[in-house]
């Protein structure tokens, strides 16, 4: 699998390059999983519209190394609880 790192060099300069994260456990249900990769806090933000925009015309430094997974879903069913 590829992913997009989104990083800045010694000067502050932003770049972006693609990383291979490599899949290699097998799940009996046909899936593919990479290693655990360590993390001190994860962090779920909800957002639509103009409230998701604001982040992505609003350009800054970020305060740590980050990973963020940006899913967009429209649910077509209703959920039985």
């Amino acid at each position: 699998m590829r992913i997009l790192n989104l990083f800045a060099d010694a000067d502050g300069e932003s770049h972006f390059r693609e990383i291979d994260i490599d899949c290699t456990y097998e799940t009996p249900w046909g899936l593919k999983l990479s290693k655990r990769l360590l993390a001190t806090a994860i962090l779920f933000v909800e957002g639509t519209g103009t409230g998701a925009d604001v982040l992505l015309q609003s350009p800054h430094p970020s305060p740590c190394r980050q990973y963020v997974v940006w899913l967009n879903c429209t649910c077509l069913g209703a959920i039985d609880r």
